[in-house]
């Protein structure tokens, strides 16, 4: 034992210890069950879109034959590039296949059914490649040991019927073995597959013939072709593992092509020395075959065909059927006639450290963001370091290679910086996820690696920069040294300031660990250069497209938050009867977009800016907002070739692509205080963006708190006159919102509902702020004349979910649109009970400001609790008495039951709406059930629920 407890006080610690481990334990389990189905989902997608590519190749290829040849330089350009697209896409659609799961062939289904034998990743594939050698060196050093004694030791007809028994096993596993080799992608030569067919049938004979002189004749041939062939694959083994080790030490262990598709590469070019052995052997075991077959013919002469005659017989017919019908045959594409280049084109670099060194920087910024707002930090960064004698670039992890971290030591003076968002629950941002997924399971050594880390994160949340502390902590576990402390965001707080301070203190701690010094140089530096267009094809203008030109007009699967889809708005009525708010309730139709939801899922709508605002913008600019142009960046080696989707208009980029309604940060009004002819507003506009006390107090005050955005910044500096191209390159893009999705899946797979409040309020300078989202929505309703408008949206997936046994109790906290995912939550509850499933007490709290005004749903509701699905509705009206009852009070008024439920029938609480105050207080009074009814001490309560946090009993879907 590795602990033995001699107390009761450790029995104790170690079984809250054994709890903890358990509870992480169950905590994974569930995590993988989900991800496991949404890779399921995911695999069919990929297989059905790998399908129509082919097909749609295969159209493409031959109405390209049918073209004729094109004279323009640039039509040839364009198809050289789908020419060599469409020969390299056969080999592409292998590789993605490889990783796919795919019906086993004719032998596999004989042999194991349809048992899946598909290895869904790197590892795993080279894994099992490696065992499958050292399987091979095993039994052949125990055959050739075997054979060598019958041969010269021992000659024994038991012995040689184990000797055979142990061949026609071997060959039987090895056929096996390689076939589920190339079910998974390796392409291994079909004669090196028959001659272990071929030897199988040759043991098998062996084995089954009766003793006797015709037998010993033969036996002592077959045991020197045994010897022979053990010793040409002991070889083999040596040539094939030592090729893979050293391609692995190259640091290749990942590349297919060089572990299980290497058979294609090395195995047909670096052993075709081996290929006269093995057809000699392969003639002679034959030839035995012929010898024996005529011996018996002689002896005793036996009728036309026999048995062994038909058994050959079925033998080739079954190897010449397979061959012909069932062998995985290379994809062939159309030809294409031939058209030479005239412009080569560039290709993506996808190594930061070959690229930092062709653009002479010494400094990285990754940057792990969902909403824009690290992104933007990482760039600043990078601008930064020009004004200490140091060169910069801001990186997206997702678009290099992130393995190669540990070659930055390869660039003197050098360093990475990484601005990390966290997500959700603790998780890491979708950009940042592989390199998560990378830090989890390196074993790099990142000694001499420089690294600083800065996190973003909200206070209101659980997992406080979960991802930012992680990464800090990893890169020094990995041996990296860590130039300045890890800067902890607070966006509850202010985000921005936070950001400012830390940067502040960074960049004097990285000079004095370089021995270097701040050059001065504080000016504007623009990123982007403006090119207008006066003789453009409309055709190649964005309209506001988020990614693919023209993905508006013609719409293609599949859909996410680069190719979003096109849903009509099916119903957008007001939910509240009074009250000088608008709560809604929105329908979007997906019924020919092929997404799947799940109740507690997010939908993702893009959202476009006020055209009123942006009219205001032009007039005060002065400019023609429907001139076409482009901004280039400066920087021809940067993946990030335009800051929003270019060529456009300045109407477009200011309606669809830029936030022009939440206040500036600092930077912005740092870059455009030059442009302010009035040198008291120069100077407040600088002061703004400093870190000193007296700055920051300002841009407080006269920024955010007033919530000023760019257009009342412009109108309250009459002598401030930016460019707009300079405008538009500082401004940051405008980002998607999410809602909660308040429908099943199971109950609505056609549509998705939205439950929203519009946002809209006066400001301290008397103005009016109009949430962007939310107005734009509001203004989305079908017309009289049954015109339904589109909204840009995608499905992202969540972990807030139904527990997958439908017995489990469950307990919902919702108030005002908190309630979006539970009634999602409660129609998938209503449709397991008429599925006939035993469904638990399903318990719901609900809170809002009025009775008559804004109980959302009431009906539904109602309709719920008569029919028996919602065992318990708990409505709190907050201001229809004296006193303001909150959902909370309503909870410690069922505490009894509550405990009950939670403590001795295992239910699930879901928490959903506002993070900074509801959820605490949420929070608080189930500490106060622990103590009260749980008879817990206050400490005991909060670890009690925490652990319900962790074994996902316990979840939050909640925004600040």
């Amino acid at each position: 034992m590795l602990f033995n407890p001699t107390g009761l006080s450790e029995c104790l610690q170690e079984w809250e210890d054994l709890e903890k481990d358990y509870q992480q334990v169950q905590e994974t389990h569930r995590l993988y069950k989900q991800k496991l189905e949404e890779v399921s989902k995911l695999q069919d997608s990929c297989s059905s879109s790998i399908a129509r590519q082919r097909k749609k190749l295969k159209d493409l290829s031959e109405s390209l034959n049918e073209c004729r040849t094109p004279e323009s330089p640039e039509d040839v350009n364009k198809i050289v590039e789908i020419q060599e697209s469409m020969r390299e896409r056969p080999n592409v659609f292998f590789e993605m296949e490889a990783f796919l799961p795919k019906q086993n062939g004719l032998y596999l289904s004989l042999v194991l059914g349809n048992v899946n034998v598909t290895l869904l990743n790197k590892q795993a594939k080279f894994a099992y490649k490696d065992e499958y050698e050292k399987f091979k060196l095993y039994l052949t050093v125990i055959l050739l040991l075997f054979s060598f004694t019958c041969q010269f030791l021992i000659s024994d007809r038991v012995v040689d019927a184990l000797f055979n028994f142990l061949l026609v096993w071997y060959y039987c596993t090895l056929t096996i073995r390689e076939s589920i080799l190339i079910n998974n992608g390796s392409k291994i030569k079909g004669w090196w597959v028959f001659q272990h067919y071929v030897s199988t049938f040759l043991s098998g004979v062996m084995l089954t013939w009766p003793d006797g002189e015709l037998y010993q004749m033969f036996r002592n041939q077959f045991l020197s072709y045994a010897m022979y062939i053990n010793f040409v694959q002991f070889l083999q083994y040596y040539y094939q593992s030592g090729s893979l080790y050293r391609l692995r030490a190259l640091g290749e262990r990942h590349n297919m092509d060089l572990t299980v598709e290497g058979f294609q590469s090395w195995m047909c070019r670096g052993l075709t020395f081996l290929l006269p052995f093995l057809f000699f052997g392969h003639s002679l075991s034959m030839d035995d075959a012929e010898s024996q077959l005529q011996s018996d013919q002689e002896q005793d002469p036996e009728p036309l065909l026999s048995s062994l005659d038909i058994f050959i017989f079925s033998l080739i017919s079954g190897l010449l059927i397979y061959w012909f019908f069932f062998r995985r045959k290379a994809e062939t594409v159309p030809e294409i006639r031939t058209v030479t280049r005239t412009v080569s084109q560039p290709v993506r670099e996808t190594s930061f450290i070959e690229k930092m060194k062709k653009t002479n920087r010494n400094i990285v910024v990754f940057y792990g963001s969902q909403t824009g707002t690290a992104e933007e930090f990482a760039n600043r960064l990078a601008k930064d370091a020009h004004r200490y004698g140091m060169k910069g670039m801001a990186a997206d992890p997702e678009e290099y290679d992130m393995t190669e971290l540990s070659r930055l030591r390869e660039i003197s003076n050098s360093m990475a910086v990484f601005c990390m968002a966290t997500y959700g629950e603790g998780d890491p941002t979708d950009n940042a996820q592989e390199f998560y997924d990378w830090m989890q399971g390196a074993d790099d050594s990142l000694e001499g690696i420089n690294f600083a880390v800065f996190g973003l994160g909200n206070k209101t949340y659980e997992h406080f920069n979960a991802m930012g502390k992680y990464t800090d902590k990893r890169l020094a576990d990995l041996g990296g040294k860590r130039i300045f402390d890890l800067g902890l965001g607070d966006d509850d707080s202010n985000l921005e300031e936070d950001f400012i301070s830390w940067k502040e203190q960074f960049w004097p701690a990285v000079c004095e660990f370089f021995g270097v010094e701040a050059t001065g140089e504080d000016g504007s530096m623009r990123q982007f250069e403006l090119v207008v267009h006066n003789d453009i094809n409309m055709n190649q203008v964005y309209t506001g497209e988020v990614g693919r030109l023209g993905s508006f007009q013609t719409q293609k699967l599949p859909f996410d938050s680069k190719n979003p889809f096109l849903a009509s708005v099916s119903v957008n009525r007001k939910l509240n009867k009074g009250g000088n708010r608008h709560l809604m309730h929105i329908e979007l139709d997906i019924i020919d977009s092929k997404i799947r939801y799940d109740a507690g899922d997010h939908v993702a709508v893009y959202p476009t800016n006020d055209t009123t605002m942006v009219s205001k913008l032009g007039k005060r600019l002065g400019v023609d907002l429907d001139i076409i142009m482009s901004l280039k960046n400066l920087d021809e080696e940067s993946n990030k070739k335009h800051p929003f989707p270019c060529p456009t208009t300045y109407r477009t980029a200011l309606t669809h692509y830029l936030d022009i309604n939440n206040p500036p940060r600092t930077n912005v009004l740092y870059e455009l205080a030059q442009y302010a002819s009035d040198q008291k507003e120069q100077e407040n506009m600088r002061k703004m963006a400093s870190a000193s006390p007296e700055g920051k107090a300002m841009y407080k005050s006269w920024v955010l708190d007033a919530e000023r955005n760019i257009l009342s910044i412009l109108e309250d500096l009459p002598s401030l006159q930016p460019p707009i191209d300079h405008l538009c390159e500082l401004m940051p893009r405008l980002q998607a919102r999410y809602y909660s999705i308040a429908s099943s899946g199971k109950v609505h797979p056609s549509s998705i509902h939205i439950c929203a409040v519009v946002v809209e309020y006066a400001t301290k300078t008397g103005r009016v702020f109009k949430g962007v989202a939310t107005n734009w929505l509001k203004d989305h309703v079908v017309t009289d004349n049954g015109h339904k408008p589109t909204v840009p949206m995608y499905v992202r997936r969540s972990q807030f979910r139904l527990p997958f046994k439908p017995s489990t109790p469950v307990v919902m906290i919702g108030p005002g649109t908190g309630i979006a995912p539970l009634i999602g939550f409660i129609q998938e509850r209503a449709w397991q009970k008429e599925q006939g499933k035993d469904v638990g007490e399903t318990i719901l709290y609900f809170g809002c400001r009025h009775r008559n005004e804004d109980f959302l749903y009431q009906q539904e509701l109602e309709e719920f609790e008569r029919a028996g699905v919602l065992t318990q509705l708990n409505v709190a009206f907050s201001r229809d008495q004296e006193d303001k009852v909150y959902v909370q009070h309503l909870l410690k008024k069922n505490k009894e039951h509550l405990w009950k439920l939670i403590n001795f029938n295992n239910a699930q609480i879901y928490v959903c709406g506002d993070a900074r105050k509801m959820a605490r207080d949420v929070h608080a009074a189930f500490h106060e059930i622990g103590q009260e009814v749980g008879g817990l001490t206050h400490t005991q309560a909060v670890s009690y629920f925490k652990k319900l946090m962790t074994k996902g009993r316990y979840t939050q879907d909640v925004w600040s």
